[in-house]
């Protein structure tokens, strides 16, 4: 009955929570909106420096700041992207976890299965931060070897490195540009190169971008043609995308087996336990059935680990 209670409780925090959150969005888009519509109805459509107390009152946040945000966390979020705060991101995670687990422990009363299902959910929002921050990383991988061309190019043709830094930064699409351009901003600034261009390195967890910043440390202190370094560096890197293109091709059937392996012991006990509950009550009311789903976590997690690690080829 407490635990009951205690997801009554979160359930509750989370409904009215997500509610705030969604009434913020429409908010802020209507105020957005009829703003550009009186900017219109004026004739200044023009660039123009946003007014930022009136931005601060009109884009009201939900108060949580009692949540606690890692800053490894909140560089992640602004890595991939995300166009939320930390401490709604950790309250979003709450909500997934918490809102499935009310329902399920509400038709089962079954502590196992809620518990089973706090975790499978919990699991979603990290998940799918890492895989947006992935997916970032393999674009901007993609975009480089084409924009150390076009930086070669620009160098080629007389403009300095800076110049030609200044001149990609604006034409090269997201997540490239951005990148390029905080980092042309920082030079702007007085940074060094080297300091720079190793946050990108780290932001993108990118070997090439360590290997394009020695490589033009080196240039600046020991001279040389930095046009010809860099058509070297991007000719390198083409060569990688290419074998990267490979490996993966190779190791497609490995990744799709651990996949489909992982997940039928999952999906069979799921469904068998919605069509036919008696025959899996066993696992969830005795000690015995306690014991084997925890050695059949502790199995399916080995084996997951031991796939990844075997198709996971360094190069």
């Amino acid at each position: 009955m407490a635990i009951f209670i205690l997801l009554m409780v979160f359930f509750f925090i989370s409904t009215y929570g997500l509610i705030t959150l969604l009434l913020d969005s429409v908010k802020t888009g209507k105020r957005i909106t009829s703003e550009r519509i009186e900017e219109i109805i004026k004739g200044d459509v023009g660039f123009k420096v946003p007014d930022l107390k009136k931005s601060k009152r009109g884009k009201k946040k939900l108060n949580l700041n009692f949540i606690y945000i890692s800053k490894n966390l909140a560089e992640d979020i602004d890595i991939a992207g995300l166009d939320i705060r930390g401490e709604e991101f950790i309250f979003l995670w709450i909500l997934v976890a918490v809102v499935p687990a009310f329902l399920v422990y509400s038709i089962t009363e079954s502590m196992i299965k809620t518990t089973l299902c706090i975790a499978i959910f919990a699991a979603i929002p990290p998940i799918y931060l890492r895989l947006k921050i992935s997916r970032k990383r393999v674009e901007f991988e993609k975009q480089l070897e084409g924009s150390l061309q076009v930086l070669a190019n620009g160098v080629r043709s007389g403009f300095s490195f800076q110049q030609a830094l200044n001149n990609l930064s604006k034409d090269m699409p997201d997540p490239l540009g951005a990148e390029f351009r905080a980092a042309n901003h920082e030079i702007r600034l007085g940074i060094d190169v080297e300091t720079a261009f190793s946050k990108i390195a780290r932001r993108m967890d990118s070997e090439d971008i360590e290997i394009l910043t020695a490589a033009i440390v080196i240039q600046q202190q020991v001279g040389g043609s930095l046009s010809t370094i860099l058509d070297s560096i991007s000719g390198t890197i083409r060569d990688r995308l290419n074998m990267k293109a490979l490996i993966r091709t190779l190791t497609a059937q490995g990744r799709i087996s651990g996949l489909i392996i992982g997940v039928i012991p999952i999906g069979l006990l799921a469904i068998i336990s919605v069509v036919n509950p008696e025959y899996t009550e066993i696992f969830f009311n005795t000690t015995y059935g306690h014991v084997l789903l925890a050695v059949a976590i502790v199995l399916e997690s080995i084996g997951f680990l031991v796939i990844r690690k075997i198709i996971d080829i360094k190069f």
